[in-house]
């Protein structure tokens, strides 16, 4: 998420304070611009476009010198390779659904840590991780929500109208599965009794939300396309 969405961010507070309201879950949401890194995919990007090139230049039925290959073909690798890296459509079709849905999981497991979302007194976090180069999303609740909420009521939660339901591709679909998140943490399940001093609701900062420049080009109203 660009935080430089105000209509999304105050969307995204509103929602989860109506999860809060009915709710002992103290929620914290996080936008990252990608989940770990696809530098390894870029270059190989980048090798396969200057190969590409030497195998054009050496059948063109077009005479020219190759002195300048040798400078030529590793400095057009080089730029695609930095491209590819900048171009999230480009990655998310290169990398496999299964290693963009473990780097999400990874990437969530430790924003949860280094966000202290099990900082809370009764162990009722919960975080939201939305990751946008993968368009998907992932929950991580602490103990004190997992012990009264089953686990798969929690991940089956749709964020979009893909056959995974962990597929998040507009605001909208986003929106609504923070109100089916409240929805499957309703009171008489998470006990609502007597105060705990817990983490702030409201929107989370992470490292990686500060999206890269290829990626900020996107509607106003739609912070999720990348």
């Amino acid at each position: 998420m660009n935080r430089t969405d105000h209509h999304f961010a105050r969307a995204v507070e509103a929602a989860v304070e109506r999860i809060e309201r009915g709710t002992d879950a103290e929620v914290v949401v996080v936008a990252a611009g990608r989940s770990g890194s696809y530098a390894d995919l870029a270059w190989a990007g980048g090798a396969a476009f200057a190969w590409l090139l030497l195998a054009l230049a050496l059948w063109s039925p077009v005479p020219f010198t190759g002195a300048w290959l040798p400078v030529e073909l590793p400095v057009a690798g080089f730029l695609a390779g930095w491209l590819i890296h900048r171009s999230p459509p480009v990655l998310r079709r290169l990398a496999p659904s299964t290693r963009r849905r473990r780097q999400v999981e990874a990437e969530a497991h430790r924003v949860f840590h280094e966000e202290a979302v099990h900082g809370t007194k009764r162990r009722t976090g919960v975080l939201v991780f939305l990751s946008r180069l993968e368009r998907r999303v992932r929950v991580v609740a602490d103990a004190g929500v997992e012990a009264r909420v089953p686990a798969g009521e929690i991940h089956a939660i749709r964020w979009g109208d893909g056959a995974d339901p962990a597929t998040c591709t507009d605001t909208a679909g986003f929106l609504a599965g923070l109100d089916a998140l409240g929805a499957v943490a309703p009171a008489d399940r998470v006990d609502l009794a007597g105060g705990h001093p817990g983490l702030d609701a409201g929107v989370g900062h992470h490292p990686h939300a500060a999206l890269e420049p290829a990626e900020e080009h996107q509607h106003p109203g739609s912070p999720l396309r990348a």
